[in-house]
């Protein structure tokens, strides 16, 4: 909590005004990464072409936000933080999250744009990659956010697409 104070510029005491303790932070922070994760997957059902696209579409607007207006909350790696009840509430909703992905896996075996894969396996691995980069990124690093984003994104789910080579054009990848 001292540092959590620290860094937002603000005592220990006026963290209290909003929070009753540290499980509760930790737990709405949990609640808005889930938050951001699903509207990203609305955002993509409703702009996506295909499978591929709209998992991308997820994947980056999740990602961003991550490392963006969330401001790198590594404490999503720190789930057994959580009380009990709190733990329950974050895992229902991340399985939900997850099911929506393994949706959009399941739609681009179906439509030709995801070679077929375990749609479950692919979920770990990709979002594995993804709720890591908090860990590591640094806004004042050697790349920005959305070079990030971008490129991460392309290059974790180039190994599930049919056609690996497509939008490698319209995609940066980091050099």
């Amino acid at each position: 909590m001292d540092d959590i104070a620290e860094r937002l510029g603000v005592t220990k005491a006026a963290l209290y005004r909003y929070v009753n303790n540290k499980h509760e932070l930790i737990f709405e922070s949990f609640n808005l990464a889930m938050d951001s994760s699903f509207a990203s997957l609305d955002r993509a059902d409703a702009e996506g072409r295909d499978g591929l696209d709209k998992l991308r579409i997820a994947l980056r607007g999740y990602l961003a936000d991550l490392i963006g207006k969330l401001g790198h909350p590594v404490v999503l790696l720190e789930e057994n933080a959580l009380m009990p009840e709190q733990s329950r509430v974050i895992i229902a909703r991340r399985d939900a999250a997850e099911k929506r992905y393994r949706g959009l896996i399941d739609q681009g075996i179906r439509d030709g744009s995801i070679a077929p894969c375990d749609p479950k396996l692919a979920v770990f691995a990709l979002l594995g990659a993804v709720n890591w980069v908090p860990k590591w990124y640094r806004a004042d690093g050697e790349w920005t956010g959305d070079q990030i984003v971008e490129s991460l994104v392309h290059l974790i789910t180039r190994g599930i697409a049919a056609d690996p080579a497509a939008g490698q054009k319209d995609e940066p990848v980091l050099m």
